[in-house]
């Protein structure tokens, strides 16, 4: 699940001419994927055809009005925590629980933007545990899922991807999302 994972981390990241090379192998990656269901792989087919052709301030703005209001930020306590040193706290456990599986993250990264939760999940040595911290998440996927498809953004695509998965997983009993 590794690369799947990975894809939608690239996918969900703020488009940059990185992007778009992204977007030129991202069918091979599905393709190939033996993780994936028919159904989301056509929904990540369909978001690939849809930018791959897309001039990239296009799909900036694109992004940016999917994602520039509240209920679809994709920062995930922003959807939990309405105090900022609650969130403070959060972060600090979820870059502890990071650095327990060796991931650093970069310079400037907050460890609550789902590209890089996804990145962290997809170096994971088993898909159970990856789904179980997508799971953990869901309900805020969720959330994001709802704004973007009530824009008719093409990331609805990418979101309902997220939303099967993470009804594949169990609820991870050691992470702790949305508690103090």
């Amino acid at each position: 699940m590794k690369d799947e994972l990975e894809l939608l981390a690239n996918l969900l990241d703020y488009p940059t001419r990185d992007s778009k090379e992204v977007v030129k192998y991202a069918p091979q990656i599905v393709k190939k994927s033996t993780k994936l269901t028919h159904e989301e792989k056509r929904q990540l087919y369909d978001f690939i055809s849809m930018y791959a052709y897309t001039e990239l301030p296009i799909w900036q703005q694109s992004y940016r009005s999917a994602f520039a209001m509240a209920n679809g930020s994709l920062y995930l306590y922003e959807h939990i925590y309405p105090a900022t040193n609650d969130r403070e706290r959060a972060m600090e456990r979820l870059t502890a629980t990071y650095a327990e599986h060796d991931l650093e993250i970069a310079s400037g990264e907050l460890p609550d933007f789902l590209p890089v939760f996804l990145e962290f999940i997809s170096t994971l040595d088993e898909d159970y545990e990856a789904l179980s911290y997508l799971a953990d998440i869901a309900p805020v996927v969720e959330c994001i899922n709802r704004t973007v498809a009530h824009q008719s953004s093409g990331y609805v695509l990418l979101t309902r991807v997220l939303l099967s998965l993470a009804r594949r997983g169990i609820a991870h009993p050691t992470f702790q999302l949305a508690t103090a």
